[in-house]
Formats: structure tokens, C-alpha cells, sequence
């Protein structure tokens, strides 16, 4: 398994090396940060679909949020992330783990 940052939002290199590796490699990847100082670029995981199974939960982390004074304002977050970290559900066996991947 190999975690990816600094994925672009074009993916046919990874596509080209995925033929190379053979038809059993897998990629999950995050959307694309669209944000001018996100890059447009994603996190992925690429991994041996013989040996890792996706379980099917994927999600974003979002950072945490302060409650406003005025109860009908927006929770407004302490920090901003460009890229937010990715967090994925794989399962090897009967051992199940979640991956988490972020840019820093």
C-alpha cells in the first residue's frame, strides 16, 4: 500500500503506471482541492487489490470548529487545512484499519 500526496487533478500517469503494475492494483483518491493554494491536488492510497480490500468508508477530515457567540452565526474553524487529510477503510484478512494521509 502507498499513499499518495500531490496527486493532480489530471491522473494518467497514475493510470499509465496502474497497466505497468498489472490489473490488480487499486487507487481511491480524494476530490481535488480546488482552493488556488490547494493546487488542485488530491490524496490517494494505491494498493494490491489481492491482498487489500476497500471497506468503503473515505472521508476528509475537517478541522475542528469553535461554536459562535450569536447561536444563528457559523461555527467558524480554529485552523484551515489547503489540503485536508484522507482518511480511508481497508481490511487485509481479518485485520481491518483505517489509513490517514495528509500534506504537511
Amino acid at each position: 500500500m502507498i499513499a499518495i500526496t500531490e496527486l493532480t487533478v489530471n491522473t494518467d500517469d497514475l493510470e499509465e503506471i496502474m497497466r505497468i503494475m498489472g490489473p490488480y492494483w487499486k487507487v481511491i483518491y480524494s476530490d481535488t482541492n480546488m482552493d488556488v493554494k490547494g493546487n488542485g491536488e488530491r490524496i490517494g492510497y494505491l494498493y494490491d487489490g489481492r491482498i487489500i480490500e476497500f471497506t468503503g468508508l473515505a472521508a476528509e477530515a475537517d478541522p475542528i470548529r469553535l461554536e459562535p457567540e450569536n447561536k444563528t452565526d457559523e461555527w467558524i474553524p480554529i485552523l484551515t487545512w489547503w489540503r485536508s487529510p484522507y482518511l480511508v477503510s481497508f481490511k487485509a484478512g481479518q485485520f481491518e484499519f483505517v489509513m490517514l494521509a495528509v500534506h504537511i
